[in-house]
């Protein structure tokens, strides 16, 4: 509570609309207060999803306009890590179309990202006991590289509406 206290008192992140729990953890790190994912079900806090694609995009907007002041130098290790294992595949893609004898290891590195992601998933479908989503992995496969590349494009963008207000 009193870390909290404080955290108000700094105004750390208040000239951003959203994200005072992101701030605060920030700040909390920055503070050499040590933070860590708790795997716990109680402590599970869920956001509402949005309900069309243009929600979506200003959701990813808001969330991208706060990443530099909330963001570690380990998330942007694991984005980068991320982004690289989503487009990898996509320029292999033109390798085989080049030189087709590349097309066995193009198709063990499409089964090895295909089955990452099946693990990855299956144990979070497994903690939340729900795995209705693992059947449209392949799906997703081939979506999120065009969601990330969409994601970036719009974190230029620095003004949007949330809640009624205008925010720049």
């Amino acid at each position: 509570k009193e870390d909290y206290l404080t955290f108000c008192a700094s105004n750390f992140g208040k000239s951003y609309a959203s994200g005072d729990d992101m701030f605060f953890l920030r700040f909390l790190q920055k503070q050499g207060k040590k933070v860590s994912f708790n795997l716990d079900k109680e402590a599970i806090v869920t956001t509402e999803m949005p309900s069309t694609l243009k929600a979506l995009l200003k959701q990813r907007v808001r969330w991208a306009t706060k990443a530099s002041k909330t963001t570690n130098g380990l998330t942007y290790f694991f984005s980068l890590i991320i982004a690289l294992a989503n487009f990898a595949w996509i320029g292999a893609l033109f390798y085989v179309l080049k030189n087709d004898e590349l097309l066995p290891i193009f198709i063990i590195s499409i089964f090895g990202k295909l089955l990452t992601d099946y693990i990855i998933c299956w144990s979070m479908a497994r903690f939340y006991y729900d795995s209705k989503a693992l059947k449209f992995i392949p799906l997703l496969f081939v979506i999120y590289p065009l969601y990330l590349l969409c994601g970036f494009f719009i974190s230029f963008k620095r003004k949007y509406t949330w809640k009624e207000r205008n925010v720049s």
